[in-house]
């Protein structure tokens, strides 16, 4: 009896039912845009490369729990192997150059609401998923994450070796 009711229940609250579950990865990018539409949810496109790729694009190399929470309730999840031709052609036409990035939709999957290439910190990670999960977001550009800092050396400008002014006579001692 109490199963029963606890089915009723869940088939009440189907995101909550896809959290229990964990998160539903799909593989064709064309199929996940038409469900997205269809729920209202941005796309989470992670790209990255063999079995379980999108836990690479955390620098710590698995998702929190946190992420996963998010990513279940909020996000049509769609992980691109790069080391597929199919894979590669898609990562290339939006832009993901590295091998990892991370490319989240606005809720009609038509604009491109954040890109980054590379792998991101949990917390930058969890930082991203949340504010670009809400449907009702207005994109009006595409968000980045900038590339962490290069070193950057300061050379002082070349020395010039030093030339005498040159006089071309008319001043006093009768010149050429």
């Amino acid at each position: 009896m109490y199963t029963s009711m606890m089915l009723v229940a869940l088939a009440g609250f189907p995101a909550l039912a896809n959290v229990e579950e964990g998160v539903s990865w799909q593989t064709d990018y064309s199929q996940a845009r038409k469900q997205g539409q269809s729920e209202k949810k941005p796309l989470a496109v992670f790209v990255a490369s063999g079995k379980d790729g999108w836990s690479k694009v955390a620098r710590s190399g698995e998702l929190s729990k946190e992420i996963e929470k998010t990513l279940a309730s909020s996000y049509v999840c769609v992980y691109v192997d790069r080391s597929t031709e199919a894979g590669k052609k898609l990562a290339g036409a939006l832009g993901v150059e590295g091998s990892l990035g991370l490319v989240i939709s606005d809720a009609s999957g038509s604009l491109m609401a954040f890109h980054h290439d590379g792998d991101l910190a949990s917390r930058d990670l969890t930082r991203y998923l949340t504010r670009y999960a809400d449907p009702e977001r207005t994109v009006t550009q595409t968000d980045t994450n900038p590339p962490p800092a290069t070193r950057q050396s300061y050379y002082p400008p070349q020395q010039q070796p030093y030339t005498p002014p040159i006089n071309f006579g008319g001043g006093g001692r009768g010149g050429c």
